[in-house]
């Protein structure tokens, strides 16, 4: 192991799945692997039988011809190809170290049983286009892991220095600790590959986690945009029941929002089915609400790039924001009836068409609809500078604390009044006005 201080470790690192190798540096290691120990680490029909290239069998996915591949690639196909690249460049990086250092002390054969275990059934899986993918990230992981275990001196300490500049560049502690374990003066090949192993194995528990955090966020899109229906059909059905409209008998109703209802709901259904007029106008606005909300979906696909990762979570959240435009715009529909939303009415068929596909384009309009034009109700008073509207020093109201009893008696000259000051803008006293 490593000679001189213990370099520290970023927190949260305990646990997890680390292989543990030999030292070729330790003297003590070497003289206890006698040459009937090494015989037995190197048995002909496990071991050498790797390094034949009939052994290493050609993947399928590599002679299928483009007729057998699938011609339309989802997220699956793309998802598989990245998992069949990386496992090439594991084995392709496996042999290339296995043939050269076979044999000598800087080959951990142990290991490299394990590594090709892992290669063995990560090729096996991605073979077929079902296989699940969550297995092989974690197979090809920790093959990458223990592959520190083969490398010779010169590119183990070239994988630490580029693994922690990469790692410092994205501000992860784990790029200074491998940094200093890399540069430790009398750092060994095993204390080398021990840090470059455990940095690795925080690497992959980072992404488990991601992986983790992802899949359970896909997991309540989904169990969102299922309920997100339920609740839509039920205020769909329920909804028109709390919408104020006037009778419709009664000619030239002066109501705003429920003359343009009835107008709108007339101008279409006529005067048959009358009840079925507030139903229709709550879809009608939930329909234009997802419009809105299926407009903005499609700019912001316009307008940004997904990674491969984050393709099914976009996916699901842009399904999901349909339902929720459609049902924000029929709450917004019920309350322009009742006219409680200050500043906006609702006095023909464009209002409400326009209305409800912004508050399904916009979710920032549909939380602050409830602030429009608040100024005009209740106007905010503005910024006061005390001093300017004050023209009497701070202690001039207080007596002086060396004045005696008849001096205060006696008669003192008022002080003029302060000046009045006005507001040009709004025409508003300032000195009237309460300061908040």
């Amino acid at each position: 192991m490593g000679i001189g201080k213990k370099t520290s470790q970023p927190e949260g690192t305990d646990g997890g799945m680390r292989a543990i190798g030999i030292d070729p540096d330790d003297p003590i290691i070497n003289e206890s692997l006698n040459d009937a120990a090494l015989n037995a680490l190197k048995q002909p029909e496990n071991m050498e039988k790797w390094l034949k290239e009939s052994t290493w069998k050609q993947p399928k996915w590599l002679k299928q011809t483009t007729s057998e591949k699938p011609k339309k690639m989802g997220f699956q196909g793309y998802y598989l190809n990245s998992l069949r690249a990386r496992y090439m460049h594991l084995e392709g990086d496996f042999r290339t170290a296995y043939n050269n250092f076979y044999g000598t002390k800087y080959m951990d054969l142990v290991t490299a049983r394990r590594i090709i275990d892992y290669l063995q059934i990560s090729r096996e899986a991605l073979e077929n286009d079902d296989c699940d993918v969550n297995d092989v990230i974690t197979l090809l992981d920790l093959a990458d892991q223990y592959m520190v275990w083969i490398y010779p001196p010169h590119h183990a300490k070239a994988q630490a220095l580029g693994l922690a500049s990469d790692l410092r560049g994205q501000g992860n502690p784990w790029g200074v600790y491998l940094e200093n374990e890399a540069s430790r003066d009398g750092q060994t090949l095993g204390g080398l590959r021990a840090a470059l192993d455990k940095t690795k194995e925080a690497m992959n528990q980072a992404k488990q986690a991601a992986l983790i955090s992802t899949g359970l966020q896909i997991e309540r899109l989904n169990a969102a945009k299922k309920w997100s229906w339920y609740i839509l059909i039920v205020s769909i059905a329920v909804l028109p029941l709390a919408i104020r409209t006037p009778n419709v008998e009664v000619a030239g109703a002066t109501n705003a929002t429920g003359e343009a209802v009835t107008i709108w709901a007339n101008s279409i259904l006529g005067t048959i089915i009358p009840q079925l007029r507030p139903w229709f106008a709550v879809v009608c606005a939930a329909i234009f609400g997802a419009g809105g909300a299926f407009l903005s979906g499609l700019m912001s696909v316009q307008r940004t790039r997904t990674v491969l990762n984050d393709y099914q979570e976009n996916l699901k959240s842009n399904q999901l924001k349909l339902n929720v435009g459609a049902l924000a715009a029929a709450i917004v529909f019920v309350f322009l009836t009742w006219d409680i939303i200050p500043g906006v009415k609702m006095d023909s068929l464009g209002s409400l068409v326009f209305l409800s596909f912004i508050a399904g384009f916009s979710e920032k309009y549909f939380l602050n609809l409830l602030n429009i034009n608040s100024d005009e109700i209740a106007p905010r008073p503005a910024p006061v500078n005390l001093q300017q509207t004050a023209k009497i020093p701070p202690a001039a109201d207080a007596a002086p604390a060396d004045v005696s009893e008849a001096e205060l008696d006696k008669p003192q000259d008022a002080p003029e009044p302060a000046e009045k000051v006005e507001n040009t803008e709004g025409g508003e006293d300032v000195n009237n006005r309460r300061i908040n």
